[in-house]
């Protein structure tokens, strides 16, 4: 799990090794429900709005008929500065 302030980067979230094409990428902040990202490349990266633990996830398919599958979760942690103020 990486870790960074609010206002940074999470860096480039690269897929390596992965099969089929990116459908597009997701995130979810603290557990809640994934929301879509309409991102296809085999990388992704934000700046995220919030403090708190942030996954980022891509969907992808191999083959017309295949089921969509999903990569590992990446995680990071956005924290406030050290005086509670955005970064």
């Amino acid at each position: 799990r990486d870790a960074i302030c609010l206002g940074e980067s999470t860096g480039a979230l690269a897929l390596s090794g992965q099969r089929g094409d990116v459908l597009r990428w997701q995130r979810r902040l603290g557990g809640a429900s994934w929301d879509d990202i309409a991102v296809t490349t085999a990388a992704y990266e934000e700046v995220p709005t919030a403090p708190g633990a942030w996954d980022y996830r891509a969907v992808l398919q191999s083959g017309a008929v295949c089921d969509e599958a999903y990569s590992q979760p990446a995680s990071v942690d956005v924290a406030m500065d050290s005086a509670g103020r955005v970064a």
